[in-house]
């Protein structure tokens, strides 16, 4: 094949699961709009914007979120509340956030600035919907993502398509579990139960009772380390490569899995677990710097 037909058939490819994202999104919008009404935090409305998007491209999603940061927020003389916006309010004069009509950026958790908001928050869902019922092509509905986007804090829509990515569901956690443990066939699902159970034997008395979570921040290191002993690899590989791939694996969505349902606004205990070096704090911020030196 040459260049310009693999170009084609990206580009069919495109069009065919953005048919398949506009239907999802066309099913789950009103879906979106409750759940934004109903939220409490921005953690909770950020889930809502990543849930919604899961079904999305994640080229799609990228692509629109670039166009909205070189775009920026659209320019008005009045918030939707009526608010001069040329007056923007300072964060550290209304408790580290912004009055009503305004936007914290680049994220309501890091509120450094305030930023004029155009339209309320129901009138550009209502947009995204008018936007997404027309989008009959891939470039169409990430002009109507990207206009979206631009009226939200870029960190906040960030952070929402990074879950978004992510799997949701415990059948895509396991199709990629599975792969990276040797693959589907019987021996590959073999290999993958086995290292679930060993896993899970480890883990349990730590964690608790299933659908809970310890806020005891000193049980964290005893769960990783869970994933790392060899008596427990052993379980999850013919070799200590394969054991190493399939329990990094695991040890990866188990991460993701908490932080989807034990991290609901953002300020939980739980939204701080993570098996991977660099980890929170003064340590790994300073391995931050060095990276930057190198």
């Amino acid at each position: 094949a040459t260049g310009d037909d693999n170009v084609t058939k990206v580009e069919l490819f495109e069009e065919m699961a953005w048919k398949v994202a506009q239907a999802h999104a066309m099913e789950d919008m009103h879906e979106l709009k409750e759940c934004i009404e109903d939220a409490e935090t921005v953690g909770l409305a950020e889930k809502c914007l990543a849930t919604f998007m899961h079904p999305m491209p994640a080229s799609v999603l990228a692509e629109a979120l670039e166009v909205a940061k070189m775009v920026g927020p659209p320019v008005c003389s009045h918030s939707y509340t009526g608010a001069l916006c040329s007056a923007e309010p300072k964060p550290e004069e209304h408790a580290g956030s912004c009055p009503r009509g305004f936007m914290c950026m680049p994220d309501p958790g890091q509120c450094t600035a305030c930023a004029c908001s155009c339209n309320s928050p129901s009138d550009k869902l209502d947009d995204l919907e008018k936007c997404l019922t027309n989008a009959a092509s891939v470039e169409a509905g990430k002009f109507c993502l990207s206009t979206i986007f631009a009226q939200l804090p870029p960190d906040f829509v960030e952070h929402a398509i990074e879950k978004a990515n992510e799997p949701e569901g415990a059948d895509e956690h396991y199709s990629q579990i599975v792969h990276a443990c040797g693959g589907a066939d019987e021996n590959g699902t073999e290999t993958t139960s086995a290292c679930l159970e060993a896993i899970e034997y480890c883990i349990r008395p730590i964690q608790g009772h299933p659908g809970t979570f310890p806020e005891d921040f000193t049980k964290y290191q005893p769960m990783c380390e869970c994933f790392k002993s060899e008596e427990v690899r052993a379980h999850c590989g013919e070799d200590e490569e394969a054991q190493e791939t399939c329990a990094a694996a695991i040890e990866h969505h188990f991460t993701m899995h908490v932080h989807h349902h034990y991290c609901l606004h953002n300020t939980e205990v739980a939204c701080e677990f993570t098996c991977q070096w660099p980890l929170p704090g003064f340590f790994g911020d300073l391995d931050k710097e060095s990276s930057k030196i190198e």
